[in-house]
C-alpha cells in the first residue's frame, strides 16, 4: 500500500504537468522550474517528547530536503506544482524516515468566472508529522497545518490529503459570488492507536 501511494504521488505530478502543457498550448517561456536542495544536521535530546527525563531518547543525524517548484503563468492561467522529498537518517535507525509531499494550485480566469483547484498531499512518519510547529516555507495561510495532535510514535506513517476546488462569479466590478469545497482526509498506517490518544 505504501509503495503504491509513493509512486502515485509522482505519477500524478507528472500527469498534471503533461495535461496542462497539452491543453493550454504552452510554450517554453511560460514555464518556470525552480529546484531547491537543502541539507542539514539535527540534534534532538527528546525525540519522543517524553514527560519523564529517565525515558528521554536522544538522536542525531542528517537531513536532506529536495523539491522542484513548477510554475506556469499566462494572462488567464496560473498553475503551480511542487513535489518534495525529505529524508532523515539518524544514529538510531528506528527513527529514520522518508517523507513525501505534493502541492498543487491551479486557477483559470475568464471574463466573468474564475475556476480554481488546490490540492495538497503528504506521506510522512508520525514522529515528525504529528508535531505542531511553524512552517516557514508556507507561502499562504492555506498551507499551514492546523490539525496536528502534538503526539508522536516511534514508527508508523500518516497520509494526509486536502482538496479545495472553487468557483468565483464576478457580477460587477465591486461584487462577486464564490463557492468552494474544502475536503480533508487523514489516515494512519502501522501506528498503535493508544499512542494517538491523549
Amino acid at each position: 500500500m505504501k509503495i503504491r501511494i509513493k509512486k502515485g504521488i509522482y505519477y500524478f505530478a507528472a500527469g498534471l504537468i503533461a495535461l496542462i502543457a497539452s491543453t493550454t498550448g504552452a510554450v517554453a517561456q511560460d514555464w518556470k522550474f525552480d529546484p531547491v536542495f537543502k541539507f542539514g544536521y539535527e540534534l534532538d535530546d527528546n525525540a519522543q517528547l517524553s514527560i519523564r527525563t529517565d525515558e528521554e531518547v536522544e538522536i542525531s543525524g542528517f537531513q536532506a530536503d529536495v523539491s522542484l517548484r513548477v510554475d506556469y503563468l499566462t494572462d488567464t492561467t496560473i498553475f503551480t506544482l511542487v513535489p518534495r522529498v525529505r529524508v532523515r537518517q539518524y544514529d538510531i535507525s528506528e527513527f529514520d524516515s522518508t517523507d513525501y509531499f505534493l502541492t498543487m494550485n491551479y486557477s483559470h480566469k475568464t471574463r466573468a468566472h474564475t475556476f480554481a483547484f488546490r490540492a495538497r498531499g503528504e506521506l510522512q512518519g508520525v514522529r515528525t508529522a504529528e508535531r505542531a510547529g511553524a512552517d516557514f516555507d508556507a507561502r499562504d495561510l492555506d498551507e499551514l497545518s492546523g490539525d496536528d495532535t502534538g503526539l508522536v510514535a516511534l514508527e508508523g506513517d500518516r497520509t494526509k490529503v486536502r482538496l479545495k476546488p472553487s468557483w468565483t462569479y464576478r457580477m460587477s466590478g465591486k461584487s462577486s459570488m464564490k463557492l468552494f469545497l474544502d475536503l480533508k482526509d487523514v489516515s494512519y498506517e502501522d501506528v498503535f492507536m493508544d499512542l494517538l490518544t491523549p
